[in-house]
């Protein structure tokens, strides 16, 4: 009767053993899981990162470029201002020669 309970116990203390190496098992490939996932957010998070960098950059070159256009079109607006003024500035000494010659 000894033998068997200690037996009986034997037997339990092998499956015992073997759930706990299948856990551990489990456990293992988990946190190999959790680990990989953890690589993969830090990556996100970088190119995350540089991507709002990357937006940042491109903004403020477009803004800068719209603040070229501008100032380009108002050198363009003056520079005809200019000619215009110009023109009628020509304009009226051509008639002034035409009636001193008539």
């Amino acid at each position: 009767q000894f033998s068997d309970k200690e037996n009986s116990l034997q037997s339990s203390l092998k499956a015992k053993e073997q759930q706990v190496k299948t856990l551990e098992s489990r456990t293992q490939s988990a946190e190999s899981r959790i680990r990989e996932r953890d690589m993969q957010l830090s990556k996100l998070k970088e190119e995350t990162t540089f991507q709002r960098h990357t937006i940042s950059d491109l903004k403020n070159q477009l803004y800068q470029l719209q603040h070229e256009i501008e100032d380009a079109e108002y050198d363009k607006a003056d520079g005809v201002d200019r000619w215009i003024v110009e023109k009628k500035d020509m304009e009226r000494q051509m008639q002034q020669l035409r009636d001193q010659l008539s």
